[in-house]
């Protein structure tokens, strides 16, 4: 059984916050693959400035170069449309049905609304974050029945 890491996001483009992320989140989950994923149309946020997909998937493979495991994931750009976080994670399960997944979210701002996921299961434990230090105490107070890991990335943090 193998584990392995998502970390979905625009990367327009990625950037070393984003690498430190990858990097950390292979150590300190011992993942044997992390799958670094390019959204095709962002739920979150308009994003009219986006390059195009094939142009940021190629900016994330070499971003990841020197990254054993990690590798750049054109699900998203490929299946085209609005990218949910959930029906990704339900075509990953049903690809590698016997592995251990982790999904990475880099956190930025704690209050974040997830509406599309409600009724859905993302049959993915744990979900691992990336964040600021003073925002745990806040994020840990709104999770309710998950399994969630905090991913030191101090080195990236100095940066705030």
């Amino acid at each position: 059984m193998a584990r392995i890491g998502f970390y979905g996001g625009t990367f327009n483009p990625i950037h070393m916050g984003h690498v430190e992320v990858c990097r950390h989140a292979m150590k300190q989950l011992r993942l044997d693959s992390l799958h670094v994923i390019p959204t095709y149309i962002p739920p979150h946020k308009a994003s009219p400035e986006l390059a195009a997909g094939e142009d940021r998937l190629e900016m994330c493979r070499l971003a990841l170069l020197g990254l054993r495991g990690a590798v750049a994931d054109d699900y998203e750009l490929a299946k085209g449309g609005v990218s949910y976080s959930v029906e990704t994670m339900q075509h990953m399960r049903w690809l590698y049905p016997d592995d251990d997944f982790y999904l990475i979210i880099r956190i930025l701002r704690v209050s974040i609304s997830v509406p599309h996921l409600y009724g859905k299961s993302l049959s993915c434990q744990p979900v691992s974050c990336s964040l600021r230090v003073d925002d745990v105490r806040h994020l840990l107070a709104s999770v309710n029945n998950l399994t969630l890991s905090i991913i030191e990335c101090r080195k990236y943090f100095q940066v705030f």
